[in-house]
């Protein structure tokens, strides 16, 4: 059961929600001061844009003075799973691995981010994780991120929420709530250009609207083809030449030689806030005239990596 202040409090009010089948859901909505709403039939919504709680043989008044900022109840299907059923979707557009859905209504400060949602599509259940909801009148918006494994089309049947981490069925691998781009190849650029930024391999990952622990890990390299210096910077970036984000990006460098190599790790963590689909390139570039060579070495010694694991796991 989720209560909310000023909702149904005392033994006798809880008893009544207990007896619903499947539960209840409460949240801020509008009242009518000292009717009693009787709790026998099906969930309905009146013109006045509040809703009652019912199936139950319970009767609830709210208190007299209170109106348009009371604590308002709404039943939901919910067992002990903690999936609670949600207003019907209708599918609204697909931007892999993330896709939005719309109900009727706003549902913006009920189905929020970092909640789970399940639904069934073509007679599979699927799990997503809830990334934005909007309500823009008459619907709401719910952007979902549905991981490695879950897509979603049209004809969505059986839908529900929750607000726990881990309801029954939901996949809790991190794995399967990560985006990661994975190099095992030896990257380089000969005789590179002072200043100038090389996306190696064309290495980027796109990484979904939501919060992201982001991991960048690689082994950088530079080759001096003369003097006593050589170095090279790498990074992620949204921009192709330039580091945007000096928090993602690291230097590999040696000094005191007549030519030489410098060969380096390089481990960098952010959390990231999107408010939408964002590009992220690997890149590399020096700030020395005489370097034969720069890059990453994803295969002599270690793979390339650059990985998010969503926040709200």
């Amino acid at each position: 059961m989720t209560e909310m202040a000023g909702t149904l409090r005392g033994p006798q009010g809880i008893q009544g929600i207990q007896g619903i089948p499947g539960g209840v859901m409460a949240w801020k909505g509008t009242y009518s001061a000292g009717t009693s709403y009787s709790l026998n039939d099906a969930v309905y919504a009146n013109g006045s844009g509040y809703y009652s709680l019912q199936n139950s043989n319970q009767g609830h008044t709210p208190p007299a003075g209170t109106s348009d900022s009371y604590w308002s109840i709404f039943a939901f299907g919910q067992d002990i799973s903690g999936w609670i059923l949600a207003p019907a979707l209708t599918f609204g557009a697909a931007d892999a691995p993330v896709y939005t859905a719309t109900c009727s209504g706003d549902y913006s400060a009920i189905i929020m981010p970092k909640m789970r949602m399940k639904m069934t599509q073509g007679g599979s259940v699927k799990y997503f994780i809830v990334v934005k909801s909007v309500y823009s009148s008459p619907n709401t918006t719910i952007t979902l991120y549905g991981g490695t494994d879950y897509t979603l089309g049209s004809t969505i049947t059986l839908p529900y929420f929750s607000i726990m981490d881990a309801p029954a069925g939901f996949p809790v691998d991190p794995t399967k709530w990560t985006v990661e781009l994975r190099d095992t190849v030896d990257r380089s650029q000969s005789s590179p250009v002072n200043g100038t930024y090389y996306n190696l391999g064309s290495l980027q990952l796109s990484i979904p609207i939501g919060i992201w622990y982001v991991t960048l890990q690689l082994i950088g390299v530079s080759v001096a083809a003369n003097g006593i210096y050589t170095d090279v910077y790498v990074g992620a970036s949204t921009a192709n030449n330039s580091f945007s984000d000096l928090d993602l990006r690291g230097r590999v460098y040696l000094g005191g030689v007549s030519s030489g190599i410098a060969i380096g790790n390089i481990t960098r963590t952010k959390t990231l806030a999107l408010t939408s689909k964002t590009l992220y390139y690997l890149l590399a570039r020096t700030d020395l005239d005489n370097q034969s060579l720069i890059g990453f070495n994803g295969a002599s010694d270690a793979a390339t990596i650059l990985h998010a694991v969503c926040a709200y796991l």
